[in-house]
């Protein structure tokens, strides 16, 4: 017990497999139960086995309290970049009122804000409000739908980050609605579908930092297993294609070009920017650490937000509860570096900050925020 089920290659048959992956961690209740009643009629054999399940389900949990940030120098290099990202999964309807440019000199925010949104009335002032109120730079939402987009723009969100970048609807293959990005800042490109996923569109925006580093960002929301497992698991690790690719370079004492291949290439066919330096991700894969897809995303080079700030879980599903929640939804960064792992290549340390969620009412997940500094 306590072993993460691999649930990479499912079929519609397992389709609940996912879902029974994602609430191991709670075992530690039936544990506890049963330790507190073997130890009151004296079987202590199987108080220690539950005691020991028990430690098994809080080890699983460390890389959430431990895998601490990276502090090699390189992440106190300030860029008017310093990037928060939101994710309010699946609200229904944004918010309206006009926010302040920058002063002189003052740092610029990147927030983003990951929404998955079946339509209501109301959302639209609630999530205008928290673009507003937590100046952020970058939004993603998903699960949109035509409507939902007029009334956006007519609460005033084009007022406030005045670029967006729209997948295309698909009805055969959105999974709830297409996905979008807005931006405060102008983007250098934009694509429909930065990478294919057997999902909605993935659209992503390239922005540039002062100092010339490019950063990608993408609003994905992969199916759920309950639309179809293998797609769920296919979509997230098609992810990977977002990761950078190392630039040619020669490898010492062999004259050799190398590139990275494999699973850094993605399934869905590569990325529409692999040349970029940052590529960050922000959505609703449906997953977290306990599924195979969603480690094998990790590998190929994604740093999770709350992993990095490693003050553990921070929750956004379902919203309607305050106890028992997980983790679906996740802001994430790759640099070129975690792709090639080359010195050769120049340093450009992500670090994660103020990693929390925060409730939206009228929707079922909650939204995350984080700040991204380069």
């Amino acid at each position: 017990v306590g072993v993460a089920v691999p649930a990479s290659r499912t079929g519609s048959a397992h389709a609940t497999m996912p879902y029974m992956i994602a609430l191991i961690r709670f075992l530690w209740i039936p544990y506890l139960v049963i330790a507190v009643w073997a130890g009151l009629v004296g079987s202590w054999w199987q108080c220690g086995v539950a005691v020991a399940g028990i430690v098994s389900i809080l080890a699983m949990q460390v890389p959430y309290w431990t895998n601490m940030p990276r502090d090699d120098g390189t992440t106190s290099v300030e860029h008017p970049m310093k990037q928060r990202q939101t994710t309010i999964a699946r609200p229904r309807d944004p918010p309206t009122p006009a926010d302040r440019e920058p002063a002189a000199g003052e740092r610029r925010h990147l927030p983003s804000d990951d929404v998955e949104l079946p339509l209501w009335q109301g959302e639209r002032r609630r999530i205008i409000a928290a673009v507003r109120e937590r100046h952020i730079d970058v939004l993603a939402l998903q699960e949109l739908s035509t409507d939902l987009i007029k009334r956006l723009e007519r609460g005033g969100l084009h007022r406030i980050l005045p670029y967006r970048q729209l997948g295309t609807p698909r009805e055969k293959t959105d999974n709830g609605g297409f996905n979008g990005i807005w931006s405060r800042t102008k983007p250098k490109r934009g694509t429909h579908g930065i990478v294919s996923i057997p999902a909605a569109d993935v659209p992503g925006i390239m922005l540039q930092t002062d100092d010339g580093t490019s950063v990608a960002f993408a609003s994905a929301h992969t199916k759920s297993p309950m639309r179809g497992c293998r797609e769920w698991s296919d979509g997230i690790r098609s992810l990977s294609a977002l990761v950078p690719m190392p630039r040619k370079s020669v490898s010492a004492g062999t004259g050799r070009e190398e590139r990275a291949t494999g699973s850094k290439a993605g399934r869905g066919g590569g990325s529409a920017y692999p040349d970029v330096d940052i590529a960050v991700l922000m959505g609703g894969p449906n997953a977290d650490i306990d599924h195979a897809s969603f480690r094998e995303l990790l590998r190929s080079g994604f740093r999770d937000a709350a992993l990095a700030q490693a003050r553990g879980h921070v929750n956004t599903f379902p919203s309607q509860v305050p106890w028992p929640r997980i983790e679906l939804d996740h802001i994430m960064a790759a640099t070129r570096e975690s792709a090639s792992g080359s010195a050769a290549e120049p340093a450009r340390a992500v670090a994660f900050s103020g990693v929390e969620s925060f409730v939206v009412e009228d929707t079922d997940h909650l939204a995350l925020t984080a700040t991204m500094t380069i």
